[in-house]
C-alpha cells in the first residue's frame, strides 16, 4: 500500500494521524496517551472517597500503553467496564471532571466532595502521564498526547465539537445510571464505553476527541502545550452540564412506588 506526506503548518502540533496515509511511531503514542480513560460514573447515593478515582487515572494509562495500539474502540470499552467494576462500589468512577460537575449541579454529590474529585481526577491525571513518559523511550513520546483543535477548525468550532461530546456522554451516563430504571442495570459500563467509542470515531481527527478535561490536563501539563486548551474545559463541562440538568428535569424515570402492607397475624394451627 502506498502512503503520502501532507505537509501541514509548522505551528500545527496536533494529531499525526490525521495525516492521510501516514502511521508514524508517534501516532501509535498517541494513540496509547489518547485513550487514556475519558469516561464517566457515578453510583447514586453511595458513599465517595475521591482516592479511587485519583487512582483510576494514574493506572489505566499504563496499560493502555502495555495492550497496544490495536482494537482503540475495545480497549476504551474495556478500560470503563474496569473502572466500574473496580471502584464504582467505592467512589462512583466518575474519573472525568465533567461527570462531576454534572453530579453537582444535579445535587447528587456536595461542593466540597465535586472539589476533591476534581483534584483528585486532575492530579491522578498528571501523575499518570508523568510515569508513563518516564517509562516510554524518547523518540515514541510525541507531544504525550496532548489534545489539540485541528487547523482546519476555528477554536468556537473545537468548541462545540467538544460540548456535544460531553453532552452526549453525560446524557448517556445519567441515563443508564439512572436508580428508578431496573433495565439498565448491569450495562452502564458497556453503554459508556459504547458511547466514548462513537465519540472517537466522529471528533478524534477534529479535537481529539477528549471529552476529558483531566485527562487534556495531564498531557498539556507534561509536554507544555496549551493551545486552546480552555476548548477541552469550557467544552466537555458545559455539555455535560446541559445534558445532567435536562436528564433531571425532563427525562429521569419516575420514582418507583413501592406498596405498603401491614403486618397481618395469622393465627397458628
Amino acid at each position: 500500500m502506498s502512503s503520502k506526506t501532507v505537509t501541514l503548518p509548522a505551528s500545527y502540533h496536533g494529531d499525526p494521524g490525521s495525516i492521510p496515509g501516514r502511521v508514524t511511531p508517534d501516532f501509535r503514542m498517541w494513540v496509547s496517551w489518547r485513550t487514556m480513560p475519558s469516561v464517566g460514573g457515578f453510583s447514586w447515593g453511595s458513599p465517595v472517597s475521591p482516592v479511587p478515582s485519583f487512582r483510576c487515572c494514574s493506572i489505566l494509562i499504563p496499560i493502555n500503553t502495555l495492550i497496544g495500539t490495536q482494537d482503540l474502540d475495545q480497549r476504551q470499552e474495556t478500560e470503563c467496564v474496569l473502572c466500574w467494576q473496580t471502584v464504582g462500589h467505592v467512589s462512583g468512577a466518575h474519573v472525568n471532571p465533567a461527570v462531576t460537575c454534572g453530579m453537582l449541579v444535579t445535587g447528587n454529590i456536595t461542593v466540597l466532595k465535586g472539589l476533591l474529585y476534581i483534584v483528585a481526577q486532575c492530579v491522578g491525571a498528571i501523575t499518570g502521564t508523568a510515569v508513563l513518559k518516564a517509562l516510554t523511550p524518547e523518540n515514541f513520546q510525541g507531544n504525550l498526547g496532548t489534545t489539540l483543535v485541528n487547523p482546519i477548525l476555528t477554536p468556537l468550532q473545537g468548541f462545540g465539537i467538544e460540548f456535544f461530546l460531553g453532552f452526549i456522554l453525560l446524557i448517556v451516563v445519567f441515563g443508564v445510571c439512572d436508580a428508578n430504571r431496573s433495565e439498565t442495570k448491569g450495562f452502564a459500563p458497556l453503554a459508556i464505553g459504547l458511547t466514548i467509542s462513537l465519540g472517537h470515531l466522529v471528533a478524534i481527527d477534529f479535537t481529539g476527541s477528549s471529552m476529558n478535561p483531566a485527562r487534556s490536563l495531564g498531557s498539556a501539563v507534561l509536554s507544555g502545550v496549551w493551545d486552546n486548551h480552555w476548548v477541552y474545559w469550557l467544552g466537555p463541562i458545559l455539555g455535560g452540564l446541559s445534558a445532567a440538568l435536562i436528564y433531571k428535569h425532563a427525562f429521569s424515570a419516575p420514582v418507583v412506588e413501592v406498596a405498603e402492607y401491614s403486618l397481618v397475624q395469622v393465627p397458628s394451627l
